[in-house]
């Protein structure tokens, strides 16, 4: 026969008055030690391993029912260890005051109104279980003068103690109507005698020294467990189920899993005690967290969110009250399309959500278009809290990300709620209206194209009496340059002019609209050669005006001041934005502000624009590498803030030659080469960054533009191998690329392609199909709706890379080009080797050709100065 689980001189404790037994707690209980082969393991997911742990269900538990009962089978309260009888004998405690009723989930007036006594109660001393228990009965239902009692008797957190108080008003009120005044009086005990274990066990953890190592493997438990436990009455299951969790947690803890899986049942087990449990389940994992930062095995928090799930299904409505911390864990690791299910569900069981962790919710809803009318359900359930503000800081950011479109998100769709109807919402719930959040409804309306709705929201901040700052005169620049709006833009200018309010963002902002606006303009000619009315030298303008011309002068061979003094704009090419740069009067020698890494980015995108010849794309790009390889501190501090971007301008503009496209290609090979090296070095990269998606693009690009469609696949290809995935811009080019050759099929299984990698197709897409004849236009719209009505023909495919590897040429076969004998070239030197040896010789004496065509006096590049004198300055 098995010893006994409790030893002869706790049974012999055990027989004094249950008052006494709540007096000492300095005295131990001396269970039996379940052995165990291996160290207690963390949470982790419970059905995977069925072997194991039969003794405990089968033998256990039977022992610990069996020092409960009497010689009649019933049980006897006194021999009750944690203090979980039904009843203490007489006397052994005082009468329990009677608890108020609650209504509408407050008690009510009478409950908390504090009388003569509560003072008292509040200074009183509570050194003892015992004594706290008369203190909470003598509150008369206001028990948060206990909270203080409660961190200091059982040593827990302000949060803990607050979440303790939730739970005796809990106790107190479900148990007021039904039980009489010794039995309720009885349950406290209980609750208090659970308290003390259940701090004991958080010291525990609080001490690193008692941290166990967690194994990554949980043994479970068998259906003959499940049996074992299952004959038992409720009664006995309800007395002994605790004590068998607290056993369990101090030698056993691997099989508390499987024991919550087979032995939990809401009628036989107190709502506080499996709250705590699962509490103490989670502080564990965070101490066994902190103790071994390296083990980052995801499988163990999820075995508490699985434990988490399971519980709350198995409980009827109202039962359980989570700690917030323990909800707000496993709330912040579901994904967002999981997210408004769970909270669905916590409605439906009547979980409690205190106002923190809806508005967790809410701002996780509110940060994606797609959820923010989730997000706008939670704010309503808030704000019919009685005197909720959603003006404090962390409310208002909710409502602003509300109103706020991410920074890459896309336009959401028509049938996305409207910023407006958000806004109204808002305002009507009690929300009021600042610079941040106006700003952010502003920036709504601009980017999904309604400008006159943002100029309404600029009048409303007016109306508040709010001065607007230099990001709202931004938001209104750049919705003027999304929509090309002429009359916004010459009011915005005026706005900002007379306040004097130009800066940095302002000025870059009004500096890459008038870059866009000379890019927008149709050429008739070939892409790779620049328009004679290029952005240049009106942006140089407007640069002249506001910031000192030293820092742009250290990247060009010619005097800028000279070319600012003689440029006028010819009036054929004048436009409201250049009207207004002429309108700008200049600012003084010394309010003149030093450009930032923006502004000279632009002007030097500009510049690298106007040039007409190849051979001086070549000396600027060598030029541009002196200057970093000697360490120049302009350059350094260019290439460190703006990365691969300011090599992708001149990459961009030697692809736009014939000539200088294989040295185009090289140079990316090298920046891949010093990269790589520079990494090895430092660990980062610094001045020799990797080429970036958009690098990539030019390239594809510029090939497309030379009808070069293998090189350009060859590029997509060597790019999904550097590890670098393309961009919407990047599929348009290649399909752009497959119809100027006619191959239809190709173009259209590379919109399936951008497609399948999460794009839309956008106006650059169907720019890209009207290349195509009307008859090729129609069969691939009808091939491209095939595809879409069965995409489980192209589940094959393993990415969209290889989805767009269509054959060369006319041939209407997938993969028939990269399996013959003229596949596409692998590597970038092979790509540049195809486009022919670069002969600078050849260029210059091209160059000289070119220039001899001109008139001395007709407009010459780079915004030189005409005539001879002009020409020799630039050399």
């Amino acid at each position: 026969m098995r010893p006994s689980f409790i030893c002869l001189r706790c049974a012999a404790r055990l027989a004094k008055p249950s008052s006494r037994l709540l007096r000492s707690n300095k005295r131990s209980i001396h269970t039996e030690a379940i052995p165990s082969e291996r160290p207690p393991a963390a949470i982790l997911p419970i059905r995977h391993d069925r072997e194991s742990q039969h003794t405990f269900l089968q033998h256990e538990a039977p022992n610990i029912a069996a020092e409960r009962r009497d010689g009649n089978g019933n049980f006897n309260g006194d021999d009750d260890v944690y203090g979980y009888g039904r009843s203490h004998g007489a006397g052994s405690h005082s009468p329990a005051h009677s608890v108020p009723e609650r209504q509408d989930g407050r008690l009510s007036e009478t409950a908390i109104r504090r009388d003569t006594r509560i003072e008292g109660i509040v200074r009183r001393v509570t050194p003892r279980a015992r004594c706290l228990k008369d203190k909470i009965l003598d509150t008369q239902g206001n028990l948060a003068v206990v909270h203080g009692d409660l961190v200091k008797t059982y040593g827990m957190s302000r949060s803990e103690a607050s979440h303790a108080l939730h739970q005796l008003e809990r106790l107190l009120r479900n148990n007021a109507e039904a039980e009489t005044e010794r039995t309720a009086a009885s349950r406290l005990d209980q609750y208090l005698a659970w308290k003390t274990q259940f701090s004991s066990l958080l010291r525990k953890l609080a001490d690193p020294s008692s941290t166990e190592n967690v194994p990554n493997t949980s043994p479970t438990m068998s259906e003959a467990d499940n049996m074992a436990w299952q004959p038992h009455d409720q009664d006995m299951r309800e007395h002994v189920w605790s004590q068998m969790f607290l056993s369990a947690v101090e030698s056993r803890p691997d099989i508390l899993p499987a024991l919550f899986e087979y032995t939990f049942d809401p009628t036989c087990c107190p709502s506080y005690v499996m709250e705590d449990a699962l509490y103490l389940l989670f502080r564990r994992r965070q101490s066994t967290s902190q103790a071994d930062e390296t083990n980052h095995d995801d499988s163990q928090q999820q075995g508490i969110e699985f434990l988490v799930t399971f519980i709350l299904g198995k409980c009827p409505p109202g039962y359980l009250a989570l700690p917030q911390a323990l909800l707000w864990h496993v709330l912040s690791r579901l994904p967002i399309t999981e997210l408004h299910p769970w909270y669905q569900f916590l409605v439906s069981i009547e979980h409690p959500l205190l106002p923190n962790t809806l508005l967790h919710l809410a701002r996780r809803f509110a940060k994606n278009h797609d959820t923010k009318v989730h997000a706008v359900e939670i704010l309503g359930v808030l704000t019919d809290i009685p005197e909720y503000d959603l003006n404090t800081p962390a409310a208002a950011g909710v409502c602003i990300s509300l109103l706020t479109l991410n920074k890459d998100e896309l336009p959401p769709d028509q049938h996305a709620v409207a910023p407006d109807v958000l806004f109204e919402f808002l305002v009507k719930r009690g929300f009021r209206p600042d610079l941040v959040g106006l700003s952010a409804l502003m920036r709504n309306f601009c980017v999904r194209g309604h400008l006159n709705m943002g100029w309404k929201v600029f009048d409303l901040m007016l109306q508040y009496d709010i001065k607007p700052d230099q990001h709202v005169y931004s938001i209104l620049l750049n919705g003027c340059k999304r929509n090309l709006d002429q009359a916004s833009l010459e009011q915005i200018i005026h706005i900002i002019s007379e306040g004097d309010a130009w800066s940095h963002v302002l000025l870059n902002d009004f500096l890459h609209l008038l870059f866009r606006e000379n890019e927008a303009q149709p050429e008739p000619r070939r892409r790779q050669r620049k328009k004679s009315n290029n952005a240049w030298r009106t942006m140089l303008l407007l640069y002249a005006k506001f910031f000192n011309l030293a820092p742009l002068q250290k990247f060009t061979f010619f005097s800028l001041e000279n070319l600012t003094e003689t440029w006028i704009v010819p009036p054929r090419y004048k436009t409201t934005a250049t009207k207004m740069v002429e309108f700008l009067k200049p600012q003084s020698r010394r309010k003149l502000m030093y450009p930032d890494s923006i502004t000279l980015s632009l002007m030097l995108a500009a510049h690298m624009r106007s040039i007409l010849l190849p051979k001086y794309a070549i000396r600027y790009y060598h030029y541009f590498c002196r200057l970093v390889r000697n360490k120049n501190p302009l350059a350094l501090r260019l290439v460190e803030e703006q990365g691969s971007m300011v090599y992708n301008i001149f990459i961009r503009t030697l692809m736009q030659f014939q000539e200088t496209t294989g040295f185009a290609i090289q140079q990316v090979a090298e920046m891949i080469r010093a990269a790589k090296i520079e990494k090895e070095q430092i660990g980062h990269n610094l001045h020799h960054p990797f080429p970036s998606v958009h690098t990539w693009t030019a390239l594809v690009n510029g090939l497309k533009n030379h009808k070069d469609t293998r090189g350009a696949l060859s590029i997509l290809q060597i790019m999904g191998r550097e590890g670098v995935q393309p961009n919407s811009a990047t599929w348009n080019a290649l399909i752009q690329a497959f119809a100027r050759t006619d191959n239809v099929t190709a173009a259209v299984k590379g919109v399936w392609a951008l497609e399948k990698a999460g794009f839309r197709p956008d106006r650059h897409t169907i720019r890209a199909f009207n290349m195509l004849s009307q008859r090729l236009k129609d069969s691939g719209i009808s091939m491209l709706e095939n595809m879409r009505k069965t995409p489980e023909q192209f589940a094959h495919v393993i990415s969209p890379i290889q989805d767009a590897t269509p054959s060369y040429g006319r041939s209407d076969d997938f993969t028939q080009h990269s399996q013959s004998g003229l596949g596409v070239p692998r590597t970038l030197e092979e790509v540049a080797k195809r486009q022919g040896e670069y002969n600078i010789r050849a260029i210059e004496v091209g160059s000289k050709k070119y220039q001899k065509r001109r008139a001395v006096n007709s407009t010459a590049p780079l915004g030189m100065p005409r005539g001879n004198a002009g020409r020799r300055l630039y050399m």
